[in-house]
């Protein structure tokens, strides 16, 4: 129980510009993810080279000898990277590739709660809240 009252205490902490924010993300990703997903164009380039290589590496072939994607979908990075990518490999490609959007979606929220708890120590200007929308749509694109 007393991990419930600190749960609850921590949420009641947070401010309700941060709830907004939170929401604008999430439906400004899903709305992307799903017109991108219409159009045919839901390519996230860096996960298909993360994907490909894992699926290879774990079959036995040298990820490093494969062009995935783009001039620039070699795979560049330590093996053990693809351990972290491996449980993707059994949820298949686009599930795997939803997964990392949604991850990535709580990654940029966080990271801007981050930033906005480090620079900006007046919590009740509503003025200053409005950096949070200016930097998430120069990170978003």
């Amino acid at each position: 129980m007393p991990q419930k009252k600190r749960l609850i205490n921590l949420l009641a902490g947070i401010p309700r510009g941060y709830y907004f924010f939170g929401i604008y993300c999430v439906l400004f990703v899903g709305l992307m993810v799903g017109i991108e997903t219409n159009n045919g164009k839901f390519w996230t380039n860096d996960f298909v080279v993360y994907f490909e290589a894992t699926k290879d590496y774990f079959s036995g072939n040298n990820p490093y000898e494969v062009n995935y994607g783009l001039d620039t979908g070699y795979f560049k990075y330590a093996p053990t990277t693809l351990y972290f990518f491996s449980p993707s490999i059994l949820l298949g490609f686009f599930p795997a590739q939803i997964v990392h959007t949604i991850l990535l979606t709580i990654s940029l929220i966080l990271s801007m709660w981050i930033m906005h708890r480090m620079f900006i120590t007046n919590e009740g200007e509503k003025k200053r809240m409005a950096l949070l929308y200016v930097g998430f749509a120069l990170i978003a694109a």
